[in-house]
């Protein structure tokens, strides 16, 4: 009964974007491998590590790969990075797949891919960079739908007179994309779990009563203490 006494003095809604406002079922839509490198190697390969992932964009590289019939790898010491990507061993070479943050820290210069992958990031796909033994090898754009309703939803917060902001650890010009087209002005992206939660902690400063909306997996109980006056 508090919590609902609350929620009618909230003045700003937090919004996740994957799985909130989008469907939350990730598709590879973009392969584009470095030149003398294979569509169907890059798959198999990314795809291989992939497969020790429970992440939804692991999944949907997966997916893509079986559906082309391409034979995946063993993988050996897999290690994922919570909002980066992971890195492995397959067929003795040295994987690693996930957004620029992994790749700099692995110390793979992906620059020659950046063209693509803005050009990609503005129609609002996420870019997933692979590399093996250091060396880029391609990236996969991932799109995300819209849910068919997020459009009104969001109209409808703002009509109350919500104050509406969208976080996501997706890069920027993607996450933009996204609000751009649901009409979303204030945007904070390319966060890790403990960045949301900081975020939040900013806006609970910031104004009265903040609501956040999101599945809540990795940031859930810190989110509720960044609430917690």
């Amino acid at each position: 009964a508090e919590s609902m006494e609350l929620l009618e003095e909230v003045d700003t809604l937090v919004l996740d974007k994957t799985g909130t406002l989008t469907a939350g079922r990730a598709e590879v839509v973009s392969v584009i491998p470095v030149d003398e490198v294979a569509e169907s190697e890059l798959l198999r390969f990314a795809a291989s590590l992939e497969q020790a992932s429970e992440h939804p964009i692991a999944a949907a590289v997966v997916r893509i790969a079986q559906a082309r019939g391409l034979k995946l790898g063993r993988t050996y010491g897999f290690e994922a990075t919570p909002g980066a990507g992971a890195v492995g061993v397959v067929q003795l070479r040295k994987m690693a797949i996930g957004n620029a943050r992994l790749m700099a820290d692995a110390g793979v210069d992906v620059g020659v891919l950046e063209p693509e992958a803005e050009r990609l990031r503005v129609l609002g796909q996420t870019i997933v960079y692979v590399a093996m033994d250091a060396v880029p090898i391609g990236l996969l754009g991932i799109a995300d739908p819209i849910k068919p309703d997020s459009w009104e939803a969001v109209q409808e917060f703002k009509r109350a007179g919500l104050r509406v902001v969208l976080l996501s650890g997706d890069h920027e010009a993607s996450v933009r994309a996204v609000a751009q087209q649901l009409g979303i002005d204030e945007v904070h992206a390319e966060l890790l779990p403990a960045d949301k939660v900081a975020a939040v902690e900013d806006l609970v400063r910031r104004f009265t009563y903040v609501a956040m909306i999101g599945d809540g997996v990795n940031v859930a109980a810190r989110i509720q203490e960044a609430a917690e006056p």
